[in-house]
């Protein structure tokens, strides 16, 4: 008379355990994808902090080498472009001239050995260092959610939420000159 109640039970501990498994998968990629998203912010952040020290290290610098105007230009220049920069490429190159740059100024400076000896300047270049070894490993850990939500959303049954949770296919930044979808992170289609 019970026959048909074991077979039932199985059935509905199948579905209850696939169900589980898929929402699982859900939360995972939906969770992945935020964890990139905050890894973009990061490295635009750093990218503006870096940006932020540059007037002073020009306003430092310029006390003693009032005549390198066209290295305080291109300071400038790019300090500008970093503030402003939003799309991958944009921040790709941003950072790359904003490097640059403040190599350019260390070099300026390096002909002055009063302005070396500076306590102002020291913090300065401390903070321009530190501040440099922030934003690569803000690049290294955007990569590295990108690597992960694309293996993830690439995969079954990622492919079937990826949408859902509006996850997209990032490329790491070092590759930001591909297709992107507008503002933000370096997307491709799945």
């Amino acid at each position: 008379m019970w026959e048909w109640l074991v077979p039932l039970i199985i059935v509905v501990a199948l579905v209850l355990v696939i169900g589980v498994y898929f929402w699982t998968q859900y939360r995972t990629l939906s969770q992945l994808n935020a964890a990139a998203s905050d890894s973009w912010s990061n490295v635009t952040g750093q990218l503006q902090s870096r940006a932020e020290l540059v007037p002073g290290a020009i306003d430092a610098i310029k006390h003693y080498a009032p005549h390198e105007s066209a290295v305080f230009d291109s300071a400038t220049q790019a300090r500008d472009q970093a503030l402003q920069a939003q799309t991958p490429e944009a921040v790709v190159a941003a950072d790359s001239q904003l490097s640059t740059v403040v190599r350019s100024l260390q070099q300026v400076a390096g002909g002055y050995p009063q302005l070396l000896s500076s306590a102002k300047y020291l913090d300065l270049q401390k903070a321009l260092s530190d501040a440099e070894l922030q934003s690569q490993s803000a690049r290294r850990n955007y990569n590295a959610a990108a690597r992960e939500l694309n293996a993830r959303a690439g995969q079954f049954p990622g492919k079937l939420f990826a949408g859902r949770v509006g996850a997209e296919k990032l490329q790491p930044l070092e590759s930001a000159a591909a297709t992107t979808g507008g503002h933000g992170a370096p997307r491709i289609q799945f």
